[in-house]
C-alpha cells in the first residue's frame, strides 16, 4: 500500500469516527430535548463539529501538498505565539525579541521544514534560539529579570 492509500484510509476512519461522534451526539441531544435540552450536550456537538471543520482543513492541506501543509502550521505557530504572548507579561525591553522570534526565528524555521535541512532545523531553535534571545534582551538594555515571576 503506497502512502496515498494510507492517506486516504487514514482520513476514511478519522471521518467514520466522527460520523459515529456525530450520530452520538444526535442521539443524545434528540433524547435530551425532550427534557428541556442539555448545555453539556450542546457543548459535545460543538466540539465535534469543530473537529471535522479541523479534519476537513487538515486533509485539504495534505493533498495541496508539502508547501500548503508547512505554511498552515507556520500560520497556527505563529497564532499560537502570538496568543502565548498576550498571556504573560512582557515589558519593553522584550519588544526585540519579540521580533526575532516572529519575524526571524520562526519563519527560518519553517523554511528548514520545507527545505528538509532536517540537522539544522532540529537544533536551529534549541540552540541558536536560546542562545541568540538573550544575548537580544541584553542588547535591549534591560536584562534584569523580571520581579513578577
Amino acid at each position: 500500500m503506497n502512502s496515498q492509500q494510507q492517506f486516504y484510509w487514514l482520513m476514511g476512519g478519522i471521518a467514520a469516527l466522527l460520523l459515529v461522534a456525530s450520530t452520538i451526539g444526535w442521539v443524545l441531544k434528540k433524547r435530551a430535548s425532550g427534557k428541556g435540552g442539555s448545555p453539556t450536550i450542546d457543548n459535545l456537538n460543538q466540539r465535534i463539529n469543530a473537529w471535522w471543520v479541523m479534519v476537513a482543513v487538515l486533509a485539504a492541506c495534505f493533498l495541496l501538498g508539502q508547501t500548503t501543509t508547512v505554511l498552515l502550521f507556520a500560520v497556527a505557530s505563529v497564532f499560537a505565539l502570538r496568543e502565548f504572548v498576550t498571556l504573560t507579561p512582557t515589558r519593553p525591553g522584550d519588544h526585540m525579541p519579540l521580533v526575532a522570534c516572529f519575524y526571524i526565528m520562526l519563519p527560518v524555521q519553517y523554511w528548514l521544514i520545507h527545505d528538509a535541512w532536517y540537522g539544522l532545523f532540529a537544533i536551529f531553535l534549541p540552540v541558536y534560539g536560546f542562545l541568540s534571545l538573550p544575548v537580544l534582551m541584553a542588547m535591549s538594555g534591560t536584562p534584569k529579570a523580571s520581579s513578577n515571576a
